[in-house]
């Protein structure tokens, strides 16, 4: 069973995860296929990336976890272990 932590944690990332597809499809109607709007649109994406990561950081840390694999996936662990 989970502790208080552990489900904090679970919403913080539920919820930054949410907030993340829902800046990128935002970001996505803007693009809308126009050339033009192409470099606006994978700034979106890099900056909705950098605040999904900043907010799964700080809710780890305040969880006492490691945010790898909120991060990274369950590749994390392997690809640090292959040289």
């Amino acid at each position: 069973m989970a502790t208080a932590a552990q489900v904090t944690l679970i919403a913080a990332v539920t919820a930054a995860a949410g907030a993340k597809q829902a800046a990128d499809a935002a970001a996505f109607a803007a693009y809308g296929f126009v050339a033009a709007n192409l470099a606006a649109y994978a700034a979106a994406l890099v900056t909705n990336r950098l605040n999904y990561v900043s907010a799964v950081v700080t809710a780890a840390t305040t969880a006492g976890v490691d945010p790898s694999p909120f991060l990274y996936g369950p590749w994390a662990s392997i690809s640090a272990s292959v040289p």
